[in-house]
């Protein structure tokens, strides 16, 4: 089937599987690169005007890949030593697990094309919320380059 079948109203649709995807465990995210493709390809399905109930949709949509974020940031920073901590954002994922560069293409796309400039915050405290302790059983003191105020999540520049 190709995309241009579909209507704003499936891919509204299609995209309440993928809050309900996200949200069901974010820690463990089920969601892929080609579920990345797919919602991206959704979005160019919408128009610029919805209604105020797609509007609620199209937000919780960016809220799930907001908190899958936070996941993978926080997954990243706490899995091991100071190396961890000085990964790029962008780092590859394994071809099984979407990766912290297509949840911010999708929500910045979602924030910039619909004007929801109010969904930064939401995407500010998540990344506040992240705990940069390593692990216990590293066994030794680390010092977080993470500054806690940067929207973005990135390591601080040295």
């Amino acid at each position: 089937m190709e995309l241009t079948l579909f209507t704003q109203k499936t891919a509204f649709h299609l995209l309440k599987y993928f809050i309900h995807w996200a949200e069901t465990d974010p820690e463990q995210p089920k969601l892929t690169e080609t579920h990345a493709r797919w919602m991206f390809s959704l979005l160019t399905r919408i128009s610029d005007f919805v209604s105020s109930d797609d509007m609620n949709l199209l937000r919780n949509f960016v809220r799930a890949c907001i908190s899958l974020l936070g996941a993978l940031v926080q997954k990243r920073v706490s899995s091991g030593g100071p190396e961890e901590y000085e990964k790029p954002c962008f780092a590859e994922t394994s071809a099984s697990s979407i990766s912290e560069q297509s949840c911010w293409i999708i929500i910045s796309i979602a924030i910039g094309v619909w004007a929801q400039w109010d969904l930064w915050d939401d995407v500010q405290t998540t990344l506040r919320g992240i705990s940069i302790q390593p692990s216990p059983d590293l066994g030794m003191p680390v010092e977080p380059s993470i500054k806690l105020d940067d929207p973005v999540g990135c390591p601080a520049d040295a």
